[in-house]
């Protein structure tokens, strides 16, 4: 009897402490609605998936040290740093660079990381022998206000929307390795 008591008390608190989020979560409409930004997003995404070889690599500014430095943690669509890794779950290609988490080799992670600050950020090359021998495209997602996409070649883009830019890292000709820096238009 007293178990019994005990549990109907503590159902009736529950529900009567979650009842109001219950009714409107059944008053909330079926679908929700992406705003502009996110729907820039998915729209990058598909294109990525549908444009791309499912085995390209893909280098990001959103993964590097001057973004997820304290002040940049939320930069990344409204989450912390290591949430959500949309890029490689929305598009299904591999990034490079894409945060420090699941990564288990050090060394190779922070070379990856200087790498990836260096062509963004300070005009460095990016080698594709240095990335991957796959097909390699760089996203730039404007959303992080970085000025990472400063001086790409416009004439390497391949896909732009308000959020997102996609451009593809040449081949290697010849056999030898052709590096792509920054420069001005």
């Amino acid at each position: 009897g007293v178990v019994g008591i005990a549990l109907v008390a503590q159902v009736s608190l529950w529900f009567a402490r979650n009842s109001p989020g219950f009714s409107d979560w059944l008053r909330a409409p079926a679908a929700a609605r992406a705003d502009a930004d996110m729907r820039d997003l998915a729209e990058a995404m598909r294109w990525i998936r549908a444009n791309t070889e499912r085995n390209a690599v893909l280098v990001a500014n959103a993964w590097t040290p001057e973004n997820t430095r304290n002040d940049h943690w939320a930069a990344l669509d409204r989450t912390l740093l290591g949430v959500h890794f949309y890029y490689s779950a929305l598009s299904e290609r591999r990034l490079w660079f894409e945060g420090h988490h699941y990564v288990l080799n050090g060394p190779l992670l922070s070379r990856r990381a200087a790498q990836a600050s260096e062509f963004f950020y300070r005009g460095g090359p990016l080698r594709r022998e240095e990335v991957s021998p796959a097909p390699v495209y760089v996203l730039v997602d404007h959303a992080i206000k970085d000025d990472a996409h400063r001086g790409l070649p416009s004439a390497a883009r391949l896909f732009a929307n308000p959020r997102i830019s996609v451009y593809q890292l040449p081949p290697a000709r010849n056999g030898t390795a052709e590096a792509v820096a920054l420069q001005q238009d």
